[in-house]
């Protein structure tokens, strides 16, 4: 079976996880404090602040960007159901905005249109690894029209986005207010768990995330605020900062797999790869493409098992926009959200393997099946 993602740890990372054992600091340790300023720097952030999981990280965000169940938060029709569920258990209503019909990432012109005086926060997601090619007029507006701004980069470790007036700070996490991002095991970065990390450039919601994260707690006998009990363990900070020395390396083994993919199926008239525009840099969570059915002349989860059939797994996900999700629906039932573009991908997106541990003839078997299923469907 050729799979979809493995494991990346190496004997290093076993010694470090041996040596926090023997320690019995478990928690709170030096490597909490390691990854959490190493983490920061390489996403050209002041501060970095680590939680228990990334859907935590959006929580604490919302929290500390003092959203209440008074706001409306912009968000993308298609993303994982993460992304509302924190604005949910903040109270706050998602607004949904479209997604661009071929990079699949929150539309500007959309987001701006959606606005209104409710709305005090967006959230646009650098889904699949692909950043939002407009975040940079996103952060432009947002502050103009004084919303926070929170990045949700839970699949887009390394990810950049050039802009023509400054380069200083191109890695996603950067951008806006925020940036939230997961470390749970099929991630570009891992921590044998599920991590979570949110970065900031101003200190004052670093101070706030820090006190959040911990009960509120200044001190052992002081509870400052009332907060949640939310931290990345350090066992999970250790893996994620050695994890962190060969992000680039893996990221680059991700590109390079997904370009030759790309390339070798670019004849394939069913299946049509994310856009990848010219001032961004992916970092392929997923080689995702989108497919055409009605040239296939089968439904994408017949391609999925068919894929199975021949033991390549596949990613199959969101099968239809959020605002038709059961949860979501309960509490808003009223709802008539209908977004154009979400609703011709939704259930049509597919991700290949593209994991750094593929080989060469692991990648030419996948176009081989491909070509395969092309020729007798």
């Amino acid at each position: 079976m050729i799979k979809l993602s493995e494991p990346l740890y190496d004997q290093s990372t076993l010694d470090v996880v041996k040596t926090i054992l023997d320690s019995g600091q478990l928690v709170n340790g030096k490597y909490t404090k390691l990854f959490e300023e190493k983490f920061a720097k390489y996403c050209t952030a002041s501060n970095c602040v680590t939680t228990s999981n990334g859907t935590d990280a959006l929580f604490l965000a919302l929290t500390a960007a003092r959203i209440t169940k008074k706001d409306s938060v912009l968000v993308p029709a298609i993303t994982f159901f993460a992304t509302i569920e924190a604005v949910l258990q903040i109270g706050a209503k998602p607004i949904f905005v479209d997604v661009n019909p071929i990079t699949w990432c929150m539309d500007y012109k959309d987001m701006v249109e959606k606005f209104d005086n409710s709305v005090t926060a967006c959230i646009p997601v650098h889904l699949f690894g692909q950043p939002c090619h407009d975040i940079v007029p996103m952060a432009s507006y947002c502050k103009a029209m004084g919303i926070t701004l929170i990045e949700d980069c839970a699949q887009a470790h390394g990810a950049t986005v050039d802009s023509e007036n400054d380069t200083r700070h191109s890695k996603v996490g950067s951008f806006g207010k925020m940036g939230c991002f997961s470390f749970m095991a099929t991630k570009n970065l891992t921590c044998g768990g599920e991590g979570g990390a949110i970065t900031t450039g101003h200190k004052h919601y670093a101070k706030k995330l820090q006190l959040l994260k911990q009960h509120g707690m200044t001190d052992r006998h002081t509870h400052e605020i009332l907060g949640y009990n939310s931290k990345m363990s350090e066992i999970e900070c250790a893996i994620a900062f050695q994890q962190l020395f060969s992000l680039d390396k893996n990221n680059d083994l991700r590109i390079k797999n997904s370009i030759y993919l790309r390339s070798a199926l670019v004849d394939i008239k069913w299946l049509h790869a994310q856009y990848e525009p010219p001032n961004t840099k992916s970092v392929f969570f997923w080689c995702g493409f989108s497919v055409d059915e009605s040239i296939l002349n089968h439904s994408t989860l017949w391609l999925v098992d068919k894929l199975k059939e021949y033991s390549i797994e596949c990613r199959y996900r969101y099968e239809k926009p959020l605002y038709y999700q059961p949860a979501f629906r309960s509490i808003h039932p009223e709802d008539n959200s209908f977004c154009p573009n979400a609703e011709k991908l939704a259930g049509k997106l597919i991700g290949l393997p593209n994991h750094p541990k593929l080989t060469k003839p692991n990648l030419k078997e996948i176009v081989r099946v491909i070509k395969k299923i092309d020729k007798d469907k």
